[in-house]
């Protein structure tokens, strides 16, 4: 049964007041505390993908019964967001969290694989999809407007969506030429998009979406073997972060871009076959994502004083003893960041890592 879940949400002044407490030094280096967010029922796996500016966390969890979203509050500690609408399978998957705390993300309802919404008044709502082809789609980000992106099938392919409660589900096309498909993967505050999309002469090609201009592309790093970009994050100021071919690399290299700048590799960790994708980005432009290593997949963290840096490293007190952390989905405001990693058991788990304070003078 799931708990219910309560919250207190500042508002004004009180916000600011207290992200005023919680929030490290502009330009300082934070380290971070491991917080394990647990497994739901007799549990498998988990994996946290987002939080809000609260701290509140969403992601998924697979057990006995299926794969179940979750929120994880401060107070409450993990709860599970239950089944689709008129659905019998366990199959549901969060992926984005507002500061409302409302969730995204997608599961197997009575018509197909299907986006939704969740709050704790009205738990799992279906957003339907777009006409024509098979029912499919997916919710992957929620602004704090209740804007919902993600993808649908149509009968000319994968596109992009934008969704709000007023209008409903809507088509966001895709880069002219090539085949038509388009995902959005995630929205900010101003309403701005970001995904990938397929055009002539590439295999994809990240795009920058608003209402009044539409989608335009991207670009690459600089003279890859194979033209392929995909955006994964945006943050308030309309800076962006992904993954791109690059010459430098085996795969795939991190990215930063800007209007003003394009688009900059990251690098990547030590080790392994050289790859990497930056998943997550705050207002600071503290960059989060993984990285292949020696070891396999390893979370980072990535700031243009430090470079690209192991997040393991940045965790001193002893509360990642016997963890590897394997990726880093999101950072909010705060600095804190989510994402997962094998726990001294050998299990995945979701993780929440908290910046530590520096002492007081």
């Amino acid at each position: 049964m799931n708990r219910p879940l309560s919250r207190f949400r500042p508002g004004g002044k009180w916000a600011a007041a207290l992200l005023a407490l919680v929030l490290p030094v502009q330009g300082a280096v934070a380290d971070y505390t491991l917080v394990p967010l647990g497994l739901l029922g007799q549990g498998l796996a988990s994996e946290a993908y987002a939080l809000n500016d609260l701290g509140e966390v969403t992601g998924q969890s697979t057990h006995t019964l299926g794969t179940e979203a979750f929120v994880w509050t401060p107070a409450g500690g993990l709860a599970g967001l239950g089944l689709m609408p008129g659905s019998s399978l366990q199959d549901t998957r969060g992926r984005d969290i507002n500061d409302l705390g409302q969730v995204t993300g997608y599961g197997v309802s009575r018509n197909g694989q299907e986006a939704f919404i969740w709050d704790a008044v009205n738990g799992i709502v279906g957003l339907g999809d777009l006409a024509g082809g098979g029912f499919e789609g997916a919710g992957l980000a929620i602004n704090n407007l209740g804007q919902v992106v993600g993808w649908s099938d149509t009968d000319a392919g994968i596109e992009a969506f934008i969704w709000d409660a007023h209008n409903g589900m809507l088509g966001m096309g895709d880069l002219p030429g090539g085949i038509f498909e388009s995902r959005a993967r995630d929205i900010n505050n101003a309403g701005h998009v970001v995904g990938l999309s397929v055009e002539p002469g590439s295999f994809g090609n990240g795009f920058y979406w608003t209402s009044g201009s539409g989608m335009a592309g991207i670009g690459f790093l600089p003279d890859p073997p194979l033209k392929t970009s995909i955006a994964l994050g945006i943050n308030n100021v309309g800076q962006v972060v992904g993954g791109s071919r690059s010459p430098s690399l085996e795969g795939f290299e991190a990215f930063l871009w800007d209007a003003s700048n394009g688009m900059i590799g990251l690098g990547d960790l030590p080790g392994g076959r050289g790859e990497s994708y930056a998943t997550g980005i705050n207002d600071r432009a503290e960059v989060v994502g993984w990285s292949e290593t020696d070891l396999g997949s390893e979370a980072f963290l990535w700031t243009a004083a430090l470079g690209m840096v192991r997040l393991l490293d940045r965790i001193t007190d002893g509360s990642a003893t016997g963890w590897l952390l394997t990726t880093a989905n999101d950072i909010n405001s705060r600095g804190q960041i989510v994402g997962a990693g094998i726990n001294p058991q050998g299990r995945v788990e979701a993780v929440l890592l908290n910046p530590v304070l520096p002492a007081c003078p």
